[in-house]
């Protein structure tokens, strides 16, 4: 009687053993590996560490690459012809007040900066400066200086219409001009950073400054 229990208990484990070994196939794909694979697209990480030349160069772009002012006397739009951007040293004494009104605060910011201004003569006046803060929190005292410091009468007997400053994230912008076309300016800043943009200071020529 102990010889046919055990040698049931017997078959029984040989019948457990093929059982388990016809599940080990290698080829079986519902066995997990171990990891798991991101069916998911990569989180897009927004680049806003330009130099001042390719934000600059970026902002122009974004407006079709040229900049337009409306003709006063008939209402017709025309490019206007630009130097291209121009580095200069915002610590130079003349250099940083004559392009961006920047003086006191010139510590505070990166000493490359660029400017491209209007070139033919009698032409409409345009100037655009862009400087890169070492502190984004300097951006209120920095564009507050350039807003007051810079001249808008720097053209030979011309003024420009309409200044605008204004800091966004590491960056400020000055530009003068028409109103309308500092604010597109400002406007196509602001897109192209994707940042959220100080408070804009705005200035109408006044025949009296």
């Amino acid at each position: 009687m102990k010889k046919i229990i055990s040698l049931i208990l017997i078959v029984g484990m040989l019948a457990a053993v093929l059982v388990s070994c016809g599940n080990s196939d290698p080829n079986n794909t519902t066995a997990s590996s171990g990891t798991t694979e991101s069916t998911g697209k990569p989180e897009e990480v927004k680049n806003t560490d330009y130099s001042v030349e390719d934000l600059m160069n970026k902002v122009i772009e974004s407006i079709g690459g040229k900049v337009t002012t409306i003709n006063e006397y008939d209402g017709s739009e025309f490019e206007i012809m630009l130097s291209g951007p121009t580095h200069f040293s915002v610590s130079n004494a003349d250099e940083g007040k004559y392009y961006s009104g920047i003086s006191e605060s010139a510590s505070l910011v990166e000493d490359d900066a660029v400017w491209n201004e209007s070139v033919m003569m009698g032409g409409e006046p345009f100037s655009m400066v862009i400087v890169k803060l070492k502190d984004a929190k300097d951006g209120d005292k920095v564009k507050e200086e350039m807003l007051g410091g810079v001249n808008m009468r720097k053209w030979v007997c011309r003024n420009a219409e309409y200044l605008i400053t204004v800091n966004n994230g590491n960056y400020v912008l000055m530009v003068m001009c028409s109103k309308a076309t500092c604010e597109k300016i400002a406007d196509a800043f602001d897109n192209v950073l994707e940042e959220k943009s100080g408070t804009r200071l705005e200035k109408e020529f006044d025949m009296e400054f």
